[in-house]
């Protein structure tokens, strides 16, 4: 008895993952509307924002909420969701380069992910935006997918 009630949910975890690899798999065309983004910074797009005392300043010059804002219109133009894939984002944080002429400059980073039913894969779609502190976004570029078939 307590084996058989070890082995079904077991069998039915398997089945699950199973099926999802299926539904992934009977996707087809939507997989080229799953594509990945990343973002560049360049020091010349950096010049152009204003500096930022993390130690002193108690608030960057744009708020997380408004880069976040400006960051998912950029993956909304970009990406779409299909089927059981669904976006959303996953990671918001600051980032800085040191530029030898101006100083630390710093930036936010907003990474998306596309989930499929819930569930993050192995290998998710992202879209990764940066916003400058002055409000504007970089283009982000699309990456080779690792969806498409060889």
């Amino acid at each position: 008895m307590a084996l058989d009630s070890f082995v079904r949910p077991l069998c039915a975890a398997g089945l699950l993952i199973c099926a999802s690899r299926l539904s992934i798999g009977k996707q087809g065309d939507d997989r080229d509307a799953l594509k990945s983004y990343y973002s560049l910074v360049t020091d010349a797009g950096l010049m152009k924002t204003p500096a930022w005392n993390a130690t002193f300043d108690e608030n960057p010059p744009l708020s997380a909420r408004r880069a976040i804002e400006l960051a998912t219109a950029v993956k909304n133009r970009l990406v779409k969701d299909v089927g059981l894939w669904k976006w959303g984002y996953h990671r918001v944080h600051l980032e800085y380069k040191d530029i030898p002429s101006v100083g630390r400059r710093w930036y936010w980073r907003i990474n998306f992910e596309a989930w499929f039913d819930g569930m993050p894969p192995e290998v998710a779609p992202r879209v990764d935006v940066v916003v400058l502190m002055n409000g504007r976004t970089i283009e982000p570029v699309e990456a080779k997918s690792p969806f498409k078939a060889k």
